[in-house]
């Protein structure tokens, strides 16, 4: 019989546990290809998973998001943070909250650290009005591990214009906003208990730190 790999095997043990992780971090942080990697190894464990993103996996998040993010619109900072956060009520009831009471691992690209540095930091939004919605959704479901991944604004530049394709609107803001933004994650991270993790290493070791991470929190919450 093959040997077994001893770090996989809690993912065995555990028996397809219902768990939140979320990702946020600045756009060209390489969130989308870490939640990749993690979910195709977690499926490769037998664990059932559920990758998800308030403003993509919905017809009504994805229009949420052309409206955010389109530079034709005059959505101001409180019109902004109260459709995300419809974006992210309706995620939770259609895509998050089911998947989670069939027991399975959920991944998020995107969540509430990404409207607390974004919106309410960022851009500024209201602190009553942010703190309300905020206490709405940490009442709801509260996150076993949340990943935020850390790059420095001109590296994320640098990123984003290899990438290519349609400049969105909150990229058009300007070094100082992405700057303010960046420290707003590591502040949110010091309020929530979120890991920071430098996500200008290589691709590799990072998504081996991450595994690493989900798999002490599996071990953890066995």
């Amino acid at each position: 019989m093959a040997e077994v790999d001893q770090k996989l095997e809690p993912f065995r043990l555990r028996n397809h546990a219902a768990l939140l992780i979320t990702f946020d971090g600045l756009d060209g942080s390489g969130k989308t290809t870490q939640i990749m990697i993690l979910e195709e190894r977690l499926r490769k464990l037998g664990c059932a998973v559920k990758t998800t993103s308030d403003l993509n996996s919905s017809k009504i998040g994805r229009r949420i998001k052309e409206i955010v993010n389109s530079s034709s619109t005059s959505s101001d900072k409180v019109s902004d943070l109260l459709l995300i956060h419809a974006a992210r009520t309706i995620n939770l009831q259609e895509e998050i909250l089911p998947a989670l009471s069939s027991g399975k691992v959920v991944i998020s690209d995107r969540f509430q650290a990404s409207t607390y540095a974004y919106n309410f930091v960022g851009r500024g939004a209201p602190a009553p009005l942010y703190y309300s919605l905020e206490e709405n959704i940490l009442d709801t479901v509260s996150p076993a591990l949340q990943i935020i991944l850390d790059i420095g604004v001109s590296r994320k530049n640098e990123r984003i214009l290899k990438r290519g394709g349609v400049v969105e609107k909150y990229e058009k803001m300007g070094h100082a906003y992405f700057e303010k933004v960046r420290q707003a994650f590591w502040d949110y991270a010091a309020k929530h208990g979120a890991v920071v993790l430098d996500a200008s290493q290589d691709r590799d070791s990072l998504s081996e730190t991450i595994f690493d991470l989900v798999n002490q929190r599996l071990i953890k919450d066995d």
